[in-house]
């Protein structure tokens, strides 16, 4: 069994992440950098012997919403993978649709799309596969959600 420790900075969010082993030697590290608007910027991952390791970099549009996300190999200076993301709001500023990239080994990007009751419930997600940001999707599966109320 593994455990991990957690520590917040003064800006009160996560700065480092430390996993052990059970036996309590330390494997993992990751550290944490926000920038000005105090979006996650980057995150460190370090291995043992914790020098060198791999980054994950993000990039947010207006909203805070993370556009991309950069798998950056430090030891070897090479960008791994950029997954990209895309989102659609209604006029509620409901998430109507989201595609993420659901893979750092391969292209294969994930679109949900969102259906709401009048109350402003999510009723249904549409779930779409396809290797290409763009398109064309493929349906995987579909999500009914229902609500019950107990008095």
């Amino acid at each position: 069994m593994e455990t991990w420790k957690r520590e917040y900075g003064s800006n009160g969010k996560l700065s480092k992440e430390s996993g052990y082993y059970s036996d309590g030697t330390l494997y993992m590290m990751r550290l944490f950098a926000y920038d000005t608007n105090g979006h996650n910027s980057s995150i460190e991952i370090l291995e043992k012997p914790f020098t060198t390791g791999n980054q994950l970099l993000y990039t947010y549009n207006s909203r805070g919403d993370v556009l991309t996300e950069t798998y950056f190999d430090r030891l070897r200076d090479i960008v791994f993978s950029v997954n990209e993301y895309g989102y659609t709001y209604d006029s509620n500023n409901r998430l109507i649709e989201f595609i993420k990239n659901t893979s750092f080994d391969k292209v294969e990007y994930t679109k949900c799309v969102n259906t709401y009751d009048e109350e402003g419930r999510m009723i249904k997600q549409d779930m779409y596969r396809s290797n290409k940001f763009d398109g064309p999707y493929e349906q995987v599966a579909v999500i009914n959600f229902t609500y019950t109320y107990s008095r």
